[in-house]
C-alpha cells in the first residue's frame, strides 16, 4: 500500500516530468536550431566566397589574356622587322621562310609560351604554318582574321582552332607600300594562363570542349604538335583539353558524362564533391565563348574547402557538446529546485485546503445565522407593526378629540408621539425591505406608469411637511414624457426618500423634484439648497448602515442603499452631484421603450434582475 509520501514524492516526479520533459524539448530544439543556422551561414559564406572568386577568374582571365595579347603584339613587330623574313615571305619561298622564322618560333616558344606561328596571303590562304610546317594552303576562316581584314588592324580573341587546339591569337595585317601582303598569327594555349589562375586565386582550374566541335583526327594532330596528352574516350560529348591536377572529382565526372552535346542551358550549375584523396569541392561550370560568341564548352572552376569544412564540423561538434553539457547542467540544478517549490506548493495546497474547508463551515454556520437574523426580523418587525399601528390609531383618535377636549399641551405631546411612532414605522419599513433585498425576495409589480404623475403624486404628499420647515417644494415636468414600465410604488418609495433626505438636510431655501425624457431613458432629479456634501463622502452615501458624521438624524442608514437596490432592479442608474458649500442634486434614470399605453394593463409581478430585465425589455 502506498503511503502518503510515496503519493507526494510521486506526485513531486509528474511535476518535474512535466516542466523538465517539454524544457528539454526545447533545449534540443534551440540547441538544433542553432547548429543549422550556423551551418547554413557557414555555407552562405562558403558559397559567397565561391562566387567572388569565380568573378575573379573571369576578371583576371580577360587581364592575362589582355596582358599576352600585347605581349603577341611586340613579338609580331619584330618579326615584321627581322632581316630577309619578309622579303622570303614576298617572294613566295616557303623553304627559306620556315628558314628564317623556325630559329625565331622557337625562341618565343621558350620564352613566351607561343605555340603558333603562322604566314597567311592576303586571301586568307595560309602560306605557312611555323609550328606545323606540313600544313599549308588552307583558308583560315577564323573570327580574327575576318575582323582584321574588316577592321584594316590588329585583331586579337580566344579562337578554337581547326586542330581542336583552343588559343589565344593575335592577328595582324602587313602592308607594303599601302597594299595588303599578308597577315601574320601568332598564339598562345591557353594552358599559358591555367597555372596563374591556380597560383593567384588558389582555384583548380579544367577547361572541356565539346566534341562537336571538333574533328578528332585533326585534334589529336593538335594535341601532338604541342605535345598534349589528352583522352578523346573519358567522356561522351566533352574532352578535358587542359588541366592544373590531374583528377576530377568523381561528382564532376558523373556531371560531364551525363551532360549532352546540346545542354549548354546546363552548364553553370553548383555541387559539392570529393576527390579520390577524400577532399571537399565546390564546383562550378563557366562556359567557354569563343571569338566568333560560341558557347565551345566549360571552363570548370574548383575550390578546396576541404579545410573550412573540418572546421565547420568542428564547430557543430563543439557546439552540441556545449548544448549537451549546459542543458545537463540546467536540468541537473533544476531538479531539486522544481523539486523544493513544489514542497512548497503542497504544503501551500494542504494549508489552503484547510482553510477553504474552515471557511466553508464558517459560510454555513454564517448561512444558518442570517437565516436565523432574517426570520427573527421578519418576525419582530410583523410583531411590532401590530402594536404599532394600534399606538398610532389610538393617538389619532385621542388627537381628533374623539375622547375629550385635550389641552395645548396635551396635543404637543401627543404631535411629538405621532412623529416618532411615524419614524418608528418608516425604520421597521426600511428593515423589512433590506431583509427582502438580502435574501433576494423584493418584487417588482411592473406595469405602465406617468412619471409626471410619480413626481406630482409626491409632490403633493411632502409639499405640507416642506412646509412646516419653511421650505418650497416645486416641480419641473416634460410635456412629452412617454409611458414607461416600472413598479409605481417603489419609483415612489425612491423618490420620497430622495425628498424626505433633502428637506431633513436643507434649512432654508428650496426643493425642486424634476424629471424629463432622454434618449432611450426617463430621469429624475431632486435638488436641495442645503450644505451640500464633501467630495471624499459622496462614495459612501450608498452604502449600508452608512451615515456621515454631519448628517446624523438617527435613522437606521438604509434608506439610500435601498433607493439603489430598488434601480438597479430596474436595470438604471442613481448618483449625485454635489459640492460642499451649495447644495446637492440626487438623479436617477430608468430605461425606457416608447408603446402606446394600453386600455386595459394589468401589473406584471417580477423578482430579482433577469425577470424585471425580460419584462423592461419586451
Amino acid at each position: 500500500m502506498k503511503t502518503r509520501a510515496d503519493t507526494a514524492g510521486s506526485g513531486h516526479d509528474r511535476i518535474r516530468r512535466r516542466i523538465l520533459t517539454p524544457l528539454g524539448g526545447v533545449l534540443v530544439l534551440l540547441i538544433s536550431l542553432s547548429i543549422y543556422g550556423i551551418y547554413q551561414l557557414r555555407l552562405q559564406y562558403l558559397e559567397e566566397d565561391f562566387q567572388e572568386r569565380i568573378s575573379d577568374v573571369r576578371k583576371l582571365l580577360r587581364e592575362e589574356m589582355a596582358r599576352d595579347a600585347q605581349i603577341l603584339s611586340a613579338q609580331i613587330d619584330q618579326l615584321e622587322n627581322a632581316p630577309g623574313l619578309r622579303d622570303a615571305w614576298l617572294s613566295g619561298d616557303r623553304e627559306s621562310l620556315l628558314e628564317r622564322s623556325a630559329p625565331i618560333f622557337e625562341r618565343l616558344r621558350s620564352e613566351h609560351g607561343v605555340t603558333h606561328l603562322s604566314f597567311v596571303g592576303p586571301e586568307r590562304i595560309c602560306f605557312l604554318r611555323v609550328h606545323n610546317p606540313r600544313r599549308h594552303g588552307d583558308r583560315i576562316d577564323r573570327f580574327t582574321v575576318a575582323a582584321a581584314e574588316e577592321n584594316i588592324g590588329q585583331e586579337w580573341g580566344v579562337a578554337l582552332g581547326s586542330l581542336g587546339t583552343f588559343a589565344l591569337r593575335v592577328m595582324r595585317p602587313v602592308r607594303v607600300k599601302g597594299r595588303l601582303a599578308g597577315y601574320i598569327e601568332l598564339g598562345e594555349g591557353i594552358n599559358r594562363i591555367t597555372p596563374r589562375l591556380k597560383s593567384v586565386l588558389d582555384t583548380e582550374v579544367f577547361y572541356s570542349i565539346n566534341k562537336g566541335y571538333l574533328h578528332r583526327e585533326r585534334w589529336h594532330e593538335g594535341m601532338a604538335s604541342m605535345e598534349h596528352a589528352v583522352d578523346w574516350d573519358a567522356f561522351p560529348n566533352y574532352v578535358v583539353v587542359d588541366r592544373t591536377r590531374e583528377d576530377l572529382p568523381a561528382r564532376v565526372s558523373e556531371y560531364l558524362e551525363q551532360l549532352g552535346a546540346s545542354d549548354a542551358a546546363e552548364h553553370i550549375t553548383f555541387t559539392m564533391g570529393a576527390s579520390k584523396e577524400g577532399n571537399d569541392f565546390i564546383v562550378a561550370f563557366i562556359p567557354l565563348i569563343d571569338a566568333r560568341h560560341r558557347d565551345v564548352g566549360d571552363m570548370i572552376v574548383m575550390k578546396d574547402v576541404t579545410a573550412q569544412n573540418r572546421t565547420t564540423r568542428q564547430l557543430l561538434a563543439l557546439l552540441i557538446g556545449g548544448g549537451i553539457v549546459t542543458s545537463g547542467l540546467l536540468l541537473a540544478f533544476l531538479y531539486p529546485y522544481i523539486g523544493c517549490i513544489e514542497d512548497r506548493i503542497s504544503r501551500q495546497h494542504r494549508a489552503l485546503a484547510l482553510e477553504i474547508e474552515e471557511r466553508r463551515k464558517n459560510q454555513e454556520a454564517l448561512k444558518e445565522a442570517m437565516a436565523v437574523k432574517s426570520g427573527f426580523v421578519s418576525v419582530v418587525s410583523h410583531e411590532l407593526r401590530t402594536p404599532l399601528t394600534a399606538i398610532k390609531q389610538g393617538i389619532e383618535i385621542v388627537t381628533d378629540g374623539e375622547v375629550g377636549e385635550l389641552t395645548e399641551l396635551q396635543c404637543k405631546f401627543l404631535g411629538i408621539a405621532q412623529v416618532n411612532v411615524d419614524r418608528l414605522a418608516r425604520m421597521i419599513n426600511d428593515v423589512l425591505d433590506f431583509q427582502k433585498m438580502e435574501s433576494g425576495k423584493m418584487e417588482l409589480r411592473v406595469q405602465e406608469c406617468d412619471m409626471n404623475d410619480i413626481v406630482q403624486g409626491v409632490h403633493d404628499t411632502m409639499a405640507p411637511v416642506a412646509r412646516e420647515k419653511g421650505l418650497d417644494l416645486v416641480t419641473e415636468l416634460d410635456d412629452t414624457m412617454p409611458a414607461v414600465k416600472f413598479d409605481r410604488d417603489k419609483i415612489i418609495q425612491v423618490l420620497t426618500n430622495l425628498v424626505s433626505n433633502a428637506i431633513k438636510f436643507t434649512e432654508k431655501g428650496m426643493i425642486s423634484i424634476r424629471c424629463w425624457h432622454e434618449g432611450n431613458s426617463v430621469r429624475a432629479a431632486v435638488r436641495d439648497t442645503g450644505a451640500g456634501i464633501k467630495k471624499e463622502d459622496i462614495p459612501k452615501l450608498f452604502h449600508r448602515f452608512e451615515q456621515l458624521e454631519t448628517t446624523k438624524t438617527g435613522g437606521t442608514g438604509l434608506g439610500l442603499a435601498i433607493s439603489k437596490e430598488i434601480v438597479d432592479l430596474h436595470r438604471g442608474k442613481i448618483w449625485i452631484e454635489s459640492e460642499e458649500g451649495k447644495g446637492s442634486t440626487f438623479l436617477f434614470l430608468l430605461p425606457i421603450k416608447e408603446r402606446r399605453i394600453s386600455r386595459t394593463p394589468g401589473p406584471e409581478v417580477t423578482q430579482g434582475t433577469r425577470p424585471l430585465a425580460e419584462a423592461l425589455l419586451a
